[in-house]
């Protein structure tokens, strides 16, 4: 079998409040910035009454977020192609969102 990618998943348990849009879109040109990973386009999505999706489509593949603030979760994910390493997203993470865990897939 021929790799053709890496991909990370995290749930991110325990979060107490619902972040802006501004804050994900924000995160995620880090996180493209640190894994040097080029940003082809941003959709979001708001929820009603809450919850919010973003989704990142890189030339190396993507990064999302899906947020469930009734549950205090944010899952994550980032596939990458090449020799891209996505756990380069978890301090990242770790240090924009409070939380009380995260789960690493």
């Amino acid at each position: 079998m021929t790799k053709v990618g890496e991909h990370i998943t995290l749930d991110i348990i325990g979060t107490t409040k619902e972040y802006d849009p501004i804050v994900f879109e924000k995160v995620i040109n880090d996180i493209a910035k640190a894994a040097k990973v080029t940003i082809l386009n941003i959709s979001k999505y708001k929820f009603e009454p809450q919850g919010f999706t973003i989704l990142a489509l890189l030339a190396e593949s993507h990064i999302s977020f899906h947020t469930f603030p009734e549950k205090g979760i944010i899952s994550f994910d980032f596939f990458t192609c090449g020799k891209v390493n996505p756990s380069v997203a978890i301090d990242i993470i770790k240090k924009e969102f409070e939380h009380k865990r995260i789960v690493i897939k």
